[in-house]
């Protein structure tokens, strides 16, 4: 996911969306069992989980940090 203005815009706008935050809270689930699939999974399952896991967390990063981001693209900020 590129963090690009209009995709910036769109997380900013669904912040305070109800419907929206119940999606961030099960992606959020998702990452917590990703991670602990990292940490106690077989061999052949951390390198999947691992993949799994930086996605989540590059999508709520970027979830969280959307409304300073854009600042960046808007001029006088």
């Amino acid at each position: 996911m590129k963090a690009e203005a209009k995709l910036l815009q769109a997380l900013t706008n669904l912040r305070v969306n109800a419907d929206f935050k119940i999606v961030m809270e099960a992606l959020k689930e998702d990452e917590l069992v990703e991670t602990k699939r990292c940490i106690d999974g077989a061999p052949d399952v951390v390198a999947k989980a691992q993949g799994a896991a930086r996605t989540l967390i590059h999508i709520r990063e970027t979830y969280e940090t959307a409304p300073e981001a854009l600042k960046k693209f808007k001029p006088n900020n």
